[in-house]
């Protein structure tokens, strides 16, 4: 008698979609043409004192953000504004960059931030005031919707 050995294996192609409920698995890491604009606020972080990266809007927004920085709440898992920023608080925490947001388009112009971010129904509010600032526009991540970046020339 002799033994015979049958062997067999199958090859499984699947692709798992991401959760309707946690966008951050979906949208965590930007798309290629954002790496030059990131690297612009890498350069742009601790150029000088104050803030570095102020966002402006309600979108945004984090209230008492300008006087303490925003901690994250291990329970609620967030700040306000902190998901509607993202993929960007992960990077701009890398940066060790000073952030900040205000819903006073006045600030903008007064808080001289080398790197200004808002939606863009939103850029209208604050364009004027940003004479010595290049604007760039990406697609936002979160929402679907275009986000602004004015960086300090």
């Amino acid at each position: 008698a002799g033994l015979v050995t049958v062997g067999g294996g199958v090859a499984v192609n699947a692709v798992y979609p991401a959760d309707d409920r946690n966008p951050v698995v979906q949208y965590a890491q930007p798309a290629g043409d954002m790496k030059p604009t990131l690297a612009e606020i890498e350069r742009a972080s601790g150029e000088q004192e104050g803030i570095d990266v102020l966002f402006y809007g309600e979108e945004f927004y984090t209230e008492g953000e300008l006087e303490e920085p925003a901690t994250l709440d291990i329970d609620s898992g967030g700040y306000g504004g902190w998901f509607d920023r993202l993929p960007l608080p992960w990077y701009l925490e890398q940066y060790d960059a000073r952030v900040g947001s205000t819903l006073d388009a006045d600030d903008v112009e007064q808080m001289d931030a080398p790197v200004v971010i808002t939606i863009q129904a939103d850029a209208s509010d604050i364009r004027h005031k940003l004479d010595n600032y290049r604007e760039v526009t990406h697609q936002g991540y979160l929402h679907s919707r275009p986000v602004v970046f004015y960086i300090r020339e």
